[in-house]
């Protein structure tokens, strides 16, 4: 997948730390999905991610969620 990674430019994990408030498009597997319910009853998750680079945390928060389920 080396080819569609670099074609649709996504940032490395290990990198995408610097890109503080800036948007970054990820690319990696899915380690592990963690939903919960926030106090107003809402759905969202912390996603585990990795790629060749590092691991890290994504938070989708309950407006994301709801598309994505």
């Amino acid at each position: 997948y080396s080819r569609l990674i670099a074609w649709i430019q996504a940032t490395p994990l290990a990198t995408a730390r610097e890109k503080k408030e800036q948007p970054v498009i990820i690319c990696g597997l899915v380690q592990s999905i963690k939903e919960i319910t926030t106090k107003k009853g809402e759905k969202m998750a912390f996603v585990m991610i990795e790629d060749q680079t590092s691991t890290g945390e994504a938070i989708i928060f309950p407006k994301a969620w709801r598309r994505l389920t």
